[in-house]
């Protein structure tokens, strides 16, 4: 069954990244879900994904599905049922098509109006790189590398593992992984080791099953979410625009096309660009030395979230009248005035 917009869908059963490109749900014939597969980052759309390991997450739903009655491992999910429309702010204001990334905007709108708004909202499905782990792509949720020093490396997980639970959600692909750790980073969960449970391969012998206990620091599951489209919605007042600057711009400043360029075109209101001290036609380059990879300004504002949080005394490089120079000042407190999604 392919499902295109978000009317009238559970989101406490169907619980997923809204701003990702596609998802997808196993089931039985009672929605009970085994498995998700799905999930993307600031790269290409599919790049966490592959044809191998999307037959891998369907041949062990398969396996799972064949087990008796009882014994079947189901993925959790939050009790009760939220569909978009009781999102009051959305019932309220939104006529039309409800896509993912429009109730995921209505979700961050209404939190913060409710006064239940935190930065962890932001960070929803957090990268298993948070954590020192990445995945091999073709597999779906074996170890590829363990970060020295991480979270993951402390706890002894190796390359080879084969990840098989997130705590209490069993695993089939990385997805499955991602929305484990989105359910261990809750607030009230966000202080908690995460136990995960592993199957390691053991040489002219069967895979030996062991359980790691992962203590990871304090927030851990901040990951680049500049590509976020419900990232508009968010309670950051910029207070400012800008865009890119081209390549031929960039070859008369001197700026390469790998690194941040990017040059404020105004700033009309309180708000980061105002309490930071830009001005108009200032061309950010550091934040505060050069950065790879954020080049376009979506994904400059995502970087200064996942580096910052309010209060804190955020420093940028930018180009000024022909000088370089560093201006600096304090991270806004959130806020939002909107009630509706553009």
């Amino acid at each position: 069954m392919r499902v295109t917009r978000l009317s009238g869908i559970d989101l406490n059963r169907f619980t997923f990244d809204m701003d990702v490109t596609w998802n997808a749900f196993f089931t039985d014939a009672d929605l009970n879900v085994y498995s998700r597969y799905g999930g993307r980052d600031g790269g290409e759309p599919d790049e966490r994904m592959s044809i191998a390991s999307l037959l891998r997450t369907m041949d062990e739903v398969l396996t799972e599905h064949a087990r008796p009655d009882g014994t079947k491992r189901f993925q959790p999910r939050r009790r009760g049922r939220q569909t978009p429309e009781d999102i009051p702010l959305l019932k309220a204001n939104h006529r039309g098509c409800v896509r993912c990334h429009i109730a995921r905007e209505y979700q961050l709108l209404q939190s913060f109006h409710d006064k239940t708004f935190s930065r962890r909202e932001l960070f929803r499905f957090p990268l298993p790189e948070t954590l020192g782990v990445t995945i091999r792509r073709k597999h779906g949720h074996q170890v590829e590398r363990v970060e020295p020093k991480s979270a993951a490396a402390t706890a002894g997980v190796k390359p080879g593992d084969v990840i098989t639970y997130v705590a209490d959600v069993p695993v089939h692909s990385e997805y499955d992984i991602r929305f484990g750790l989105d359910r261990s980073a809750e607030p009230a969960r966000s202080a908690q080791p995460i136990t995960w449970t592993l199957r390691r391969p053991v040489a002219n012998g069967e895979p030996r099953t062991l359980k790691v206990l992962l203590k990871p620091d304090r927030g851990w599951w901040v990951y680049d979410i500049g590509w976020k489209m419900s990232l508009r919605s968010a309670p950051f007042r910029t207070g400012m625009r800008g865009y890119s600057l081209a390549p031929s711009q960039r070859k008369d400043l001197g700026i390469s096309v790998r690194t941040l360029g990017v040059k404020i075109s105004s700033i009309y209101s309180d708000g980061f660009g105002r309490s930071i001290g830009l001005k108009k036609r200032d061309v950010v380059v550091g934040i505060p030395e050069p950065i790879e990879r954020v080049r376009l300004f979506d994904t400059f504002l995502g970087h200064l979230l996942r580096r910052h949080r309010p209060g804190d005394t955020v420093k940028l490089t930018v180009l000024r009248d022909g000088r370089k120079i560093t201006v600096s000042g304090k991270f806004p407190e959130w806020f939002t005035e909107e009630t509706s999604v553009p």
